[in-house]
């Protein structure tokens, strides 16, 4: 019979396996590992090291810009195994207000939410942000670039062509400029986002399974 739990070497403390299990299938948005100073939550260590480093850089970059801010998570369920779609966009939106996801006077924020476990896909954005990136858009956007990565198990390869897209579509409708989005030696992840809380008026959250 296969052990349920890890040889002693590898074990979890009780209380850090409770830590883990809460921030990867939280119950509430105070759960999730915000992140200290960057723009990616990843308490479950899904994507690879290199894909971290990579994403950190470019949205530090976006951040950088001033024109719009963008976050990720990546869980793998809400706590409650029975969420409903309504759960999951309430769970959304106040992950982005604590976070403060944007500017609050430009309403310019975009949360990018994976939970793999019951694998579903979210995007909220600001009033601001959609005026670039519009619900359609980012539908089929999420459908065709990240929801067949994601079903093959390539979170990593999901999440980053997702975010390219987005970085990709602000430089075409003229929000921010491609060279701005460059990635200098020793930038990546130095740039902390803004902390502050705010309410995001006018939110939309995209919602797809995968």
């Amino acid at each position: 019979m296969r052990a349920l739990w890890p040889t002693t070497s590898h074990r979890l403390a009780p209380g850090a396996l409770c830590r883990r299990l809460l921030s990867t299938r939280p119950t509430s948005p105070s759960d999730v590992t915000r992140p200290p100073s960057g723009f990616v939550s990843d308490a479950g260590s899904v994507l690879s090291a290199e894909s971290r480093a990579r994403l950190e850089g470019r949205l530090s970059a976006l951040g950088a810009t001033g024109k719009a801010q963008m976050a990720l998570v990546v869980l793998e369920r809400l706590g409650d195994e029975t969420a409903s779609v309504q759960d999951h966009i309430q769970f959304t939106a106040a992950l982005y207000d604590l976070w403060g996801v944007g500017q609050a006077a430009a309403q310019n924020g975009v949360l990018l939410a994976v939970f793999t476990e019951s694998r579903r896909i979210e995007a909220r954005t600001g009033v601001g942000a959609r005026r670039a990136l519009s619900d359609t858009w980012l539908a089929s956007m999420l459908q065709q670039e990240m929801a067949p990565r994601l079903r093959e198990g390539d979170v990593s390869g999901g999440v980053e062509a997702a975010t390219e897209c987005i970085l990709d579509r602000l430089v075409v409708v003229h929000v921010v400029r491609v060279d701005q989005l460059h990635v200098h030696e020793g930038q990546l992840g130095v740039q902390a986002r803004s902390s502050p809380s705010h309410t995001c008026v006018g939110d939309a959250a995209v919602i797809l399974k995968y």
